[in-house]
């Protein structure tokens, strides 16, 4: 059942849908149905649909013969969408080191404490929640909305890779202290240290959710 939100119902089922598909929870080639997922979710059929073309439109889904192919991300998007991710970061960290206010600092070093102390005892998932957040709070920070808009999206429909990534030997110690730089590089409101450290951390994070992904 859907838990109800201020946010329409279509909207809601689009976000579930979505984070089953990019979990895995719906794996690439299955496919599924309106029936099953009226179903699955207690809901009407007009806002399933609604959802599905959303998901369609985004490539997420195809329509196939008896409801909706699974696509998913594959590595070749993947690679794609690091490459727009890598380059737009780098405009967008710019942006947030000048225009950043002291609350938003706060509240990225109350998400670097977070992590660092979910890292230590193990919790990669709630490390990576707090990376969402994290992201999500630098892109906000730029002051474009275009530059927002795109990189939450690509953020979000790389989960699975950046899981592998995070999941990866010590690569959570890594990611966390590499927060913590560029951090520390926009406290300065200084755009050439915010890049340098951001570029830091997208390479890394590359090498492992891309070369550990089959």
């Amino acid at each position: 059942m859907i838990e109800y939100k201020s946010m329409s119902l279509a909207n809601q089922i689009y976000e579930e849908l979505e984070k089953r598909i990019l979990t895995g929870v719906y794996a690439p080639g299955e496919v599924i149905s309106e029936k099953r997922l009226v179903e699955e979710l207690k809901v009407s059929r007009t806002p399933i649909r609604e959802a599905l073309s959303r998901l369609d439109q985004e490539n997420l889904l195809r329509d196939v013969p008896g409801g909706n192919e699974v696509i998913g991300v594959t590595k070749k998007d993947a690679y794609d969408m690091f490459l727009v991710k890598k380059q737009l970061e780098v405009l967008a960290i710019r942006r947030t080191a000048e225009n950043i206010t002291e609350k938003e600092l706060e509240e990225l070093e109350l998400i670097y404490d977070k992590q660092e102390f979910y890292a230590q005892k193990g919790d990669c998932e709630t490390v990576l929640d707090l990376d969402n957040d994290f992201h999500s709070i630098l892109y906000h920070a730029s002051r474009s909305i275009t530059l927002e808009t795109i990189l939450e999206g690509v953020h979000r429909k790389l989960f699975k890779f950046r899981k592998n990534s995070i999941e990866h030997e010590n690569r959570v110690f890594a990611s966390v202290a590499e927060h913590k730089a560029i951090l520390d590089a926009i406290k300065t409101h200084n755009p050439d240290a915010a890049e340098t450290a951001l570029k830091v951390h997208v390479n890394n994070s590359c090498e492992y959710f891309i070369g550990g992904e089959e």
